[in-house]
């Protein structure tokens, strides 16, 4: 008897509760990754960006839709940099080139895009010079002599001044011509991936208690 009473006093006192109190139910929505893949390509010893340079004005117009509204670029979550290094016909000391391209690019995305956060702009090691043009050559089989070409490559591969000297001497200099005009331009990129993330947004679900 006693615990029938309890169990009724209970029900009147949920029946006597105010209108808004309800159960409440929170469903997050778990964020979601978009990321773009662009490439900036670079003349022979261009130092600035040539939007009309092997399609780079398409690049730059995906960045300016990116990067340029705030209300875009502040679901940035991060800018990844990556070029592959480079010979420029002499020995470097110190930062390789394709370091240095990256560090150039991150140089002019800050300053084109000043609500860009310069930590979100990261700079990854990209291929070294031996790897890169190797990887060039096996994806074209129009280049003159390609298989010395390969054997040169990976002879001399921790040797780019040997590397050149000798491609330059094989068969009167026409497979290193070929190269110099279609492979080498391929190698003077920087490959930039952006990515961004929507936020988490939370459904509330209410009913009457």
């Amino acid at each position: 008897m006693e615990k029938r009473t309890t169990i009724f006093s209970i029900f009147v006192l949920l029946c006597l509760l105010p209108n808004s109190i309800y159960a409440r139910t929170i469903e997050y929505e778990n964020p979601k990754d978009t990321t773009l893949d662009m490439t900036l390509y670079f003349d022979l010893n261009a130092r600035q960006i040539d939007k009309d340079y092997q399609g780079n004005g398409k690049t730059l117009t995906v960045l300016d839709s990116l990067l340029a509204n705030p209300a875009h670029s502040i679901h940035l979550n991060s800018i990844i940099l990556v070029s592959p290094d480079l010979y420029n016909g002499k020995k470097e000391q110190g930062i390789p080139l394709g370091q240095k391209r990256s560090e150039e690019v991150k140089v002019f995305l800050c300053g084109k895009y000043p609500q860009v956060n310069t930590a979100q702009i990261c700079i990854r090691k990209g291929e070294e010079y031996g790897d890169a043009l190797r990887k060039l050559i096996l994806d074209d089989r129009l280049v003159p002599d390609r298989e010395d070409v390969l054997a040169l490559i990976d002879y001399h591969h921790d040797n780019p001044v040997k590397m050149q000297d000798f491609l330059q001497r094989l068969d009167a200099g026409i497979p290193y011509q070929y190269i110099s005009d279609r492979v080498l331009p391929e190698l003077r990129r920087t490959e930039i991936r952006a990515v961004s993330y929507t936020h988490l947004r939370a459904h509330e679900t209410r009913s009457n208690l």
